[in-house]
């Protein structure tokens, strides 16, 4: 691949996984000692993630991931605290509320409309 060349990303399920599950050893192994991960860990982010998926995806691409994601475990956080006394899909687990209650969450932070047809695949173990 030549120096100027990235691959576009593809994040699925599978990449997705991949990422979580590399970005927690790193975190396990000290790589991370602020708020993302430190030149080490991102070096054995891109490597160990190329070794699993045959992605070549560079250090920017999965700081833009990591970024990402933070965003919206942030944001399905901030909603859950809201969302008290509300009830839950059996199904998805997604949060069961009126059309008004999820356009002012909305408005209170952008983006979390996404959140009311969509549970989080990726659960914490």
């Amino acid at each position: 691949m030549s120096k100027g060349s990235k691959v576009q990303t593809k994040w699925d399920t599978f990449a997705v996984k991949a990422f979580n599950e590399i970005c927690v050893e790193e975190v396990l192994v000290h790589n991370r000692p602020q708020q993302c991960l430190n030149s080490v860990g991102y070096a054995n982010l891109v490597r160990k993630f190329f070794e699993s998926t045959i992605r070549p995806y560079d250090e920017q691409q999965m700081k833009n991931k990591w970024d990402v994601l933070k965003r919206k475990y942030t944001q399905w956080k901030t909603l859950n605290i809201r969302a008290t006394g509300l009830g839950r899909d059996p199904v998805t687990g997604c949060i069961v509320a009126t059309a008004e209650w999820w356009a002012e969450q909305n408005k209170l932070c952008l983006g979390v409309f996404i959140l009311k047809m969509h549970h989080l695949s990726m659960r914490i173990k």
